[in-house]
């Protein structure tokens, strides 16, 4: 099988404490993401503040530039406004995060949470037809496996995601856990052509692990950073889960 690889170094490392990329830091990293071999690299959260946008879109047009065959990504919510800031950037990889755990529902209906992914999916697709999207539902260990189901139907199967996203984003799980998870979300989207990411939080040290056992039990896309570095704890090191991946008999 074939694994993705996003590498979110520039984006998490934003937010791991005492770290501050400026645009010839992220160009560095862009330039060693691109000789890796990275199929995607998130550049930024363009909806943060003006300036962010600006980098993410001075990082394309340097990646454009210099013939760089990994693709540019912007992050922001599931939102329409916000999908407006990372159009603005030129750029055509979305990724996107809604939540559906039961303490963000409290807030919005999950008729709410469809609408304004349906809304903001269809906006991304009238502008371009080149796009490429990304959905992460936040997250997969405090959500009840019956919703998290629904969601991942709904993505799947009626807006036709390109990747659904199932992090760990509190890094709460145990390898197996997660394992498990995955593969009955797997197994339900099986015949669409949405792909599974998985993202894994190092709260309790298993990154690495559930990203590698998540791949195991049917995603298909790796979301990791340079060295795990990442928001809290951090996420799983690239460099340890491509290496073990390798090792399995995996494609990049």
């Amino acid at each position: 099988m074939n694994v993705l690889f996003i590498d979110q170094t520039i984006r998490e490392g934003m937010q791991y404490q005492g770290m501050m990329f400026n645009f010839d830091e992220r160009k560095k990293i862009l330039d060693y993401q691109n000789k890796l071999g990275v199929d995607v690299t998130q550049a930024g959260y363009p909806p943060a503040h003006p300036s962010e946008s600006e980098m993410v879109a001075r990082l394309s047009k340097y990646a454009q530039k210099n013939d760089f065959q990994l693709r540019i990504a912007g992050h922001c919510r599931a939102r329409l406004e916000d999908a407006k800031w990372v159009l603005s950037t030129g750029i055509k990889d979305f990724h996107l995060h809604s939540g559906v755990n039961k303490a963000m529902l409290n807030k919005l209906t999950l008729d709410q949470v469809y609408e304004d992914l349906n809304k903001t999916v269809r906006a991304i697709r009238d502008e371009t037809n080149e796009s490429y999207i990304k959905v992460s539902l936040l997250d997969i260990g405090r959500t009840e496996l019956d919703l998290l189901k629904k969601c991942a139907t709904y993505l799947a199967m009626n807006l036709n995601v390109d990747i659904l996203a199932l992090p760990d984003t509190s890094g709460i799980m145990s390898p197996n856990s997660f394992a498990e998870k995955i593969k009955i979300i797997a197994a339900i989207i099986d015949e669409t052509k949405t792909r599974i990411a998985v993202h894994c939080h190092n709260d309790l040290c298993m990154s690495s692990a559930n990203t590698l056992l998540g791949i195991q039990a049917g995603a298909s896309v790796v979301e990791a950073t340079a060295l795990g570095i990442g928001e809290r704890n951090g996420i799983a090191d690239i460099f340890i889960v491509g290496k073990f991946l390798k090792e399995l008999g995996y494609l990049f």
